[in-house]
């Protein structure tokens, strides 16, 4: 994700791995959806 957001010129708010992989300690829908359209967005550019 990194590598790909990097390529494509996009930001991501997580600045480590560290920081993504506890962003996958869902709690709720909107904690899910941010992680999701984030990595969405870094595909679809």
């Amino acid at each position: 994700m990194f590598k790909i957001a990097e390529r494509n010129g996009i930001s991501l708010k997580y600045n480590s791995i560290e920081e993504l992989y506890s962003a996958y300690k869902f709690y709720n829908i909107q904690n899910f959806s941010d992680i999701y359209y984030a990595g969405a967005n870094v595909l679809n550019a």
